[in-house]
């Protein structure tokens, strides 16, 4: 009848340590920084929630968002992808705290891939500090695999290559 006891208190004491685990950056204030014309940084929101006032990502409400910050190294269109993760919500920002955000760009399904990864591009303005939202569509959780490069010079319109 002992053995039972502590089996079960055993059990209990682990339960609320793998409950409290989320990730570190759960929250807009503890985004994870990301630099460079181009990267790449794989995470989880395994555990992520949604923090009061924090916005619906590419219109839908996810629930399980990650942050991250980064700062635009030069005027030029960027592009940031969750292609290869899990059904994804993806969403940019600019603001100094969650509300006070203002979406630059967002995406649902891409269509880059049948998982529902997401990707987006947007003219970012050297200096400027973004935060990037990875978000679980419908409050899916998973592996995430976030990648940002700068975009061809003719990404836009007004910049087509003429050609011969």
């Amino acid at each position: 009848m002992l053995r039972s006891f502590a089996a079960v208190a055993v059990l209990a004491l682990a339960t609320p340590a793998v409950a409290s685990a989320v990730p570190a950056n759960d929250d807009f204030a503890a985004a994870k920084a990301i630099s460079g014309t181009r990267g790449s940084t794989s995470d989880a929101n395994i555990g992520a929630g949604k923090e009061p006032g924090e916005p619906n990502h590419a219109g839908f409400p996810g629930g399980a968002s990650i942050w991250y910050r980064w700062t635009a190294p030069e005027d030029r269109h960027f592009s940031f992808t969750t292609q290869g993760s899990f059904d994804t919500l993806l969403a940019v920002y600019e603001g100094s705290s969650v509300s006070t955000l203002i979406e630059v760009a967002s995406d649902d399904d891409s269509g880059l891939d049948e998982n529902g990864g997401s990707a987006l591009s947007f003219a970012a303005t050297a200096g400027s500090t973004y935060h990037v939202a990875v978000d679980g569509f419908g409050g899916k959780y998973g592996a995430v695999d976030l990648r940002w490069q700068r975009a061809p010079a003719n990404d836009n319109f007004e910049n087509a290559l003429e050609l011969a």
